[in-house]
């Protein structure tokens, strides 16, 4: 009888063996559950760390963006100063066209002005181009 085992310790040696691989695959998990515990929170310090390199990027953005536009005029703004201008120019070049008629009439009246005079004047010359041939080339 020795090779024969009695009922109860063939269930007692079963339920030991699975007893301890129970065991062996509750340790293997707390293992797995440990380690992958571990690398979640690597995984949430670098996270962090690339949130907080990216939040202090997109903070410099934003601050170059305010920067910009508080050096850009509003588009309204800038739209009423070209009406603006463009009228001013348009004034000038009314003025400047006015001036430069007003110019070219007035030298054509003193040209027709001098004309007289210079007449006047070439006939005096002739006359006293005369008068000296006279006095001093009497014939």
């Amino acid at each position: 009888m020795s090779d024969t085992v009695s009922l109860k310790e063939h269930f007692e040696a079963i339920f030991k063996e699975q007893n301890e691989r129970l065991n062996q695959r509750f340790i293997d998990a707390e293992k797995l559950t440990n380690a992958a515990f571990q690398a979640s929170k690597e995984a949430i310090v670098k996270a962090e760390a690339a949130q907080s390199q990216y939040n202090i990027a997109h903070n410099d953005l934003t601050r170059k963006m305010d920067g910009q536009y508080k050096e850009m005029a509003p588009r309204t703004e800038m739209q009423n100063l070209e009406r603006a201008l463009a009228e001013k120019i348009q004034t000038l070049e009314r003025t400047t066209s006015e001036k430069i008629q007003t110019e070219r009439d007035a030298s054509k009246e003193l040209a027709g002005r001098l004309w007289l005079p210079m007449i006047a004047v070439g006939g005096i010359a002739a006359a006293m181009g005369a008068l000296a041939v006279k006095l001093f080339f009497p014939r």
